[in-house]
């Protein structure tokens, strides 16, 4: 009936969608992390040839990310996002400014 651990408690997902509760669920959660990346591209990409810095990102995401995480572990989940992106080849980074990478077809 519920999910997490002590003190971090949320309803579990069967139990919001029963009372709908699924807007408030999915606030706490956070979307999950492959969709969290998908716009993260999209807002990197969208910034072209200038790049952005990850407070932006961060700030772009705020309202995806979980309600339940405090602001320095949400920066940590985003700048760990960004790196995984950063080794799947489809972000790089220069002087604190992150980029889409182009591809070559």
């Amino acid at each position: 009936m519920v999910e997490g651990e002590y003190p971090d408690l949320t309803i579990s997902l069967s139990i919001a969608r029963q009372t709908k509760q699924l807007p408030e669920y999915t606030k706490v959660k956070g979307l999950e992390r492959d969709k969290i990346k998908q716009m993260a591209l999209q807002f990197i990409q969208n910034a072209g040839e200038e790049g952005t810095r990850r407070e932006f990102v961060i700030e772009y995401l705020r309202e995806t990310l979980p309600a339940r995480n405090t602001k320095e572990q949400n920066q940590r989940l985003v700048g760990n996002i960004l790196a995984e992106m950063s080794n799947e080849g489809s972000v790089t980074q220069k002087d604190r400014t992150w980029y889409a990478t182009t591809s070559k077809d």
